[in-house]
């Protein structure tokens, strides 16, 4: 055989043997790429049957762990029927937002969304005398829609599409001194906000927005279902955020649910189904009421910069 045959063969040769070594290398790494791929998406997969299970041994262990009592707590709750109620609770939200680095300070010195002057909207307040410590907002849909619509291209229409009426759950803040209010005046916070929410507003769904780790507590102790995820929410300085949703057309069939068997404390099952409509406003909180326009106009003399969307709705609540 000729040299130059005997090289072009040796060289044929070894560039054959070096491709077939890269073809399976190439092969071998994307075999275990994939088996990875799909080790990942069991892995998902088994994590997401865990928390759709809300029978779970982490959420009854959660649910076990609030044995305090229930029915002791140092603040009276109500929904905030003067301007005063809700110039102090609007202070504590915006003074606790910014020291979390939830919101940047503003010069009213107060959280206010625009949503909160709807009909229906109100806020739930825990006072001790005539002191507002904590409060929780409550957004009924209306024209200015809810503030988690913003969020996500279309989210108002997936929660429409199976509800006819929407309320979102929103500011939560609490002032931290000798008043604790501990696990019963959290509870007793959202017992009388679910009853406004279900007996005056007859709503179908609540929605919130809360922190991602905070989510499967929602989701264990009420029932909330994750809906979509934030990666950066604009109403809490671009934290992220878990939108959450409660059906409350089967609210008793999901506390009977979560708290059936001998395994979990059936207490806070009870406690929240107890009926606290003696302390509920006879209909809901209107736009008409002079509290809020007294409220209203008491933010628009200020002076302060602010909104010009939240200053046109406040203009139109005074008037």
């Amino acid at each position: 055989m000729r040299p130059s045959l005997i090289y072009n063969t040796n060289l044929i040769f070894a560039f054959s043997k070096t491709f077939s070594e890269l073809w399976n290398h190439q092969v071998r790494q994307v075999s275990c790429a994939h088996m990875r791929e799909r080790e990942r998406e069991r892995d998902e997969l088994s994590l997401h049957n865990s928390v759709a299970d809300k029978r779970d041994c982490n959420c009854i262990r959660l649910r076990n762990r609030l044995t305090l009592d229930l029915s002791f707590c140092s603040l009276d709750f109500e929904v905030a029927q003067t301007a005063d109620d809700y110039k102090q609770a609007l202070t504590i939200a915006h003074d606790i937002y910014v020291r979390k680095g939830l919101m940047c300070p503003n010069k009213l010195g107060m959280r206010i969304e625009k949503q909160l002057f709807q009909n229906g909207s109100c806020l739930i307040v825990g006072k001790a005398e005539q002191s507002v410590l904590t409060c929780l907002s409550i957004y009924n849909d209306g024209p200015n829609g809810l503030p988690v619509y913003g969020t996500i291209h279309n989210i108002s229409d997936i929660v429409q599409k199976d509800f006819s009426s929407v309320v979102e759950i929103g500011t939560f803040s609490k002032l931290c001194n000798e008043h604790a209010l501990g696990c019963s005046g959290l509870f007793s916070m959202f017992r009388l906000a679910f009853s406004y929410i279900v007996h005056v507003l007859n709503a179908e769904c609540i929605v919130i927005v809360v922190h991602p780790s905070h989510s499967n507590f929602y989701r264990c102790i009420w029932g909330f279902e994750h809906l979509a995820y934030i990666d950066k929410y604009d109403k809490v300085n671009n934290h992220p955020g878990a939108v959450m949703v409660l059906d409350l057309q089967h609210l008793n069939d999901e506390l009977e649910l979560l708290y059936s068997g001998s395994d979990v404390n059936s207490d806070l099952s009870s406690f929240m189904r107890e009926d606290v409509t003696h302390i509920l406003p006879s209909s809901m909180v209107s736009l008409k009421a002079d509290f809020l326009r007294e409220f209203a106009a008491e933010v628009l003399n200020s002076k302060c910069d602010m909104n010009p969307e939240l200053q046109s709705v406040l203009k139109g609540v005074h008037q």
